[in-house]
C-alpha cells in the first residue's frame, strides 16, 4: 500500500453498503473461478453478511435520529 495513501473509514452507511455489495462481488466471482480457494470465496461472503449488518445498524440508526429530531 502506498504509505501516502490513508486507509479510508467506512463511516456513511452507504460506504458500508458499498463494500458489502463489493465484497459478495468478489464472492460470486471467485465460485465462478476454478483457481479461488473456496475458503477465500467464504471469507469475502461473511464479509459482506458482516458489512450488510453494520449498513443496516447504521441506517436504522440515521433513521431514528432523523425522525427523533423532526419529532421535536
Amino acid at each position: 500500500m502506498n504509505p501516502s495513501k490513508k486507509r479510508r473509514l467506512l463511516v456513511l452507511p452507504e460506504e458500508w453498503l458499498k463494500s458489502a455489495l463489493s465484497d459478495l462481488k468478489l464472492g460470486k466471482l471467485g465460485k465462478e473461478n476454478g483457481d479461488i480457494l473456496e475458503e477465500q470465496i467464504c471469507f469475502h461472503t461473511q464479509q459482506a453478511a458482516e458489512k450488510a449488518v453494520k449498513w443496516a445498524e447504521k441506517y436504522m440508526a440515521k433513521t431514528t435520529e432523523i425522525t427523533e429530531e423532526e419529532i421535536r
